[in-house]
């Protein structure tokens, strides 16, 4: 019992936890001995800290202002013996959160006292659900799973004869609501253990549910492929594998090799294709400039060569007479200039002719 007394009254509270269903109505409910009528005083519910109210009743009427968000518009005072002392405040709607310790506190005049009350709010969720899973390190693997659950509760194997069979992991989390989910699971090695059972407890409310797996016995052919028994030409079938195993990566990495080889001869003859055509475009281009730069043949006219100058008889030369001075006077100097122009004249004319015959490079666009 939790009980404080003042030199007026005492205040009590359960001498045990109150235990609730998730999602279900419960009742704090707080007495005053000697038993006596409450109306006029200040009655408050709160959780650690006084400001914490989550239910005022005061002046002879709620007040809302100091409540608590979470139990606005949920909990309410049940004061139908309010004459007598005893008074209660009533919450609906248990969420996880309202889970744990809470104080009432009566105040007459200057005196106050109050006494502590403990929540516990239980949620039994669904399962244990039990799976096979599969051959796992020479047994088999059972998996057992559930949720919903407040607190976390507790998860136990047994066989047949009820004896206890520790799991090798469990695993758990918290959803948004606060509530648990859990995974037990379990390596049978024992093949005489045909049957299995997953327990889930919960630790406040002492509830348990169960489910019970069965597994095929030796000899059944579903027990055979999860406790296989030692056999010589198994041996042998897995050292067969082996040597598959590796030959197919020789066959593997043979024909990668193949591959590149195939990619190295084929980028080989592009390059070669790429020079050979190179080589063509500049053999054209060298007969072009062949073709084009030729010599013009020409025919001198002696009718109008320079009387110190004489013509081949095939009029094609020129070469200066052997009586010219050579003495280098003004004379000398300006038939050297005269020469000069002869051959300028004859220069142009043989550029005038080639550009005549100028045709387009193979490699150009035509210019007329």
């Amino acid at each position: 019992m939790s009980m404080r007394g003042s030199d007026s009254f005492l205040v009590i509270g359960p001498s045990e936890p109150i235990v609730a269903m998730l999602g279900a109505d419960t009742v704090l409910p707080c007495r005053v001995h000697p038993a006596m009528n409450v109306e006029n005083m200040e009655i408050r519910w709160f959780r650690n800290q006084f400001s914490e109210a989550v239910f005022v009743y005061q002046n002879g009427m709620e007040q809302v202002g100091e409540q608590l968000v979470d139990f606005k518009g949920r909990a309410e005072l049940v004061k139908d013996y309010i004459t007598e002392g005893r008074v209660a405040v009533r919450i609906h709607s248990l969420r996880v959160s309202d889970n744990g310790m809470y104080k009432c506190f009566f105040k007459k005049g200057t005196d106050f006292e109050e006494a502590i009350l403990e929540l516990k709010v239980i949620g039994l969720g669904s399962g244990p659900r039990v799976f096979l899973v599969g051959p796992e390190d020479g047994g088999i693997r059972l998996k057992c799973t559930g949720k919903g659950w407040f607190p976390q509760p507790e998860v136990q194997w047994e066989d047949v004869k009820g004896e206890k069979i520790p799991s090798v992991s469990e695993d758990e989390t918290q959803d948004d609501d606060g509530l648990f989910q859990i995974e037990a699971s379990l390596i049978v090695r024992d093949s005489s253990k045909t049957q299995v059972s997953c327990f889930m407890k919960n630790p406040f409310f002492g509830q348990e549910q169960v489910e019970t797996i069965f597994i095929p016995d030796f000899g059944d052919p579903v027990s055979e492929s999860f406790f296989p028994r030692p056999s010589p030409w198994k041996a042998a079938f897995a050292v067969t594998l082996v040597i598959l195993g590796i030959s197919a990566g020789a066959i593997v990495y043979l024909a990668w090799k193949e591959r590149q080889g195939k990619k190295k001869l084929s980028k080989v003859k592009e390059e070669k294709e790429k020079e050979s055509k190179s080589k063509e475009s500049l053999e054209r281009e060298l007969d072009w400039r062949k073709e084009q730069f030729k010599a013009a043949a020409f025919t001198l006219d002696p009718k109008t060569a320079h009387p110190n100058l004489v013509l081949s008889e095939n009029k094609q030369h020129v070469s200066l007479k052997n009586n010219v001075s050579q003495n280098g006077d003004a004379s000398t100097h300006e038939e050297q200039r005269d020469s000069e122009v002869i051959f300028s004249v004859l220069d142009q004319a043989y550029n005038s002719n080639k550009k005549k015959k100028k045709r387009q490079s193979p490699n150009q666009p035509y210019v007329p």
